[in-house]
């Protein structure tokens, strides 16, 4: 039987991390031994219930063999540079989005293009999948991520609490938190910063009303941000190094994310999401199961936030009840049947 890898960049807070872990679980519930390989050794993902058995990039290479699967989530140049030994017969590269990083320790979008050492391409998304197979002719089919772990079930059981308020993320998209805060004075509104753990999250969206998602994609950095990078590369030899390995992005218009993570799981534990879909939420998300913003517009979030204070009780009961229809199918069931097929399994 064959050994499944799943290899990124790293094993630290992030939702495609989530995924690769879960996605490794799947594969051990399913009586095959598999791995995330983080490649830059930071070891097993605290912020998980259940993290994946995880091995470094060097054991990884010496244990590979012909029959054994490889899914890649990150253009690392050692990961690639392994995927074009060709040790094994099945190399995936899971594509989370459609921005691409260049630069650093990464090869950039060389894994998309002809003489790329991989058999097939994935991403989790549609829009993003329609985007790849535009500009680089790929066939690559969509495998979604899932949300019905156990401790997801566990918090779907747990009785009712009141809930009240508003949730963010201090993560991509702090651009707009001001704003929000400043438009919801008065209200309930919690701001959970990194680190925390997915039942620290969880947690917050029971008691909760409304999880409004700002993230808006990747963008450049700003003119600010490039001055204070250059200006401490000039003051210390660390810091040089440390942005000669730290990867830039190619950014695609739209600025598209694969498969925004919180505000599918929002809906799964009864939360109303607010926000913006960025591509990749389209999966699921429309005019009936969310107040949806226009794509990083942040004059139609604010309205959006808006229409979610003044929607009737009956209204936002609808709404909440269809998110929860909508992202059911978002199943482990689901997700194995893809990766069966895929992989012919």
């Amino acid at each position: 039987m064959p050994c499944v890898y799943i290899t990124g960049a790293s094993n630290k807070p992030s939702g495609g991390v989530k995924v690769m872990n879960q996605v490794a679980v799947l594969f051990q519930d399913r009586g095959f031994e598999s791995y995330v390989v983080p490649a830059d050794g930071s070891g097993q993902a605290t912020f998980l219930d259940r993290p994946a058995r995880t091995i470094g990039i060097d054991e990884y290479a010496r244990r590979l063999r012909h029959e054994d699967i490889t899914i890649d989530f990150w253009p690392d140049k050692r990961l690639m540079e392994i995927a074009s030994q060709k040790k094994n017969a099945t190399r995936i590269f899971w594509q989370h989005g459609a921005s691409i990083p260049i630069g650093g320790t990464t090869v950039g979008d060389a894994i998309f293009r002809p003489g790329n050492p991989y058999t097939q391409h994935w991403n989790v998304s549609r829009a993003c999948a329609e985007y790849f197979q535009k500009h680089y002719d790929l066939s690559m089919p969509v495998v979604h991520p899932f949300f019905d772990s156990p401790t997801m079930r566990e918090y779907q059981q747990q009785p009712p609490v009141p809930r009240e308020g508003f949730l963010l993320l201090a993560r991509r998209g702090q651009r707009h938190l001001p704003a929000i805060a400043k438009k919801l004075a008065g209200q309930r509104v919690t701001i959970m910063q990194e680190p925390y753990h997915e039942r620290d999250f969880f947690n917050a969206l029971l008691d909760h009303t409304f999880f409004v998602s700002t993230d808006d994609g990747i963008h450049a950095p700003s003119l600010v941000r490039r001055t204070k990078n250059k200006l401490r590369a000039l003051l210390s030899k660390r810091e040089r190094k440390t942005q000669r390995q730290r990867n830039r992005w190619f950014i695609p218009e739209g600025h598209l994310l694969g498969f925004p993570m919180p505000p599918a799981e929002a809906a799964w534990l009864g939360c109303i999401v607010i926000g913006f879909a960025m591509g990749g939420g389209r999966e699921w998300m429309n005019e009936h199961n969310c107040f949806l913003a226009k794509d990083g517009d942040a004059i139609s979030l604010l309205t959006n936030i808006d229409h979610a204070l003044a929607a009737s009780e009956d209204a936002r009961r609808c709404i909440r009840t269809q998110a929860r229809l909508d992202t059911a199918r978002f199943t482990s069931e689901k997700t194995w049947e893809s990766l069966a097929h895929l992989l012919s399994l």
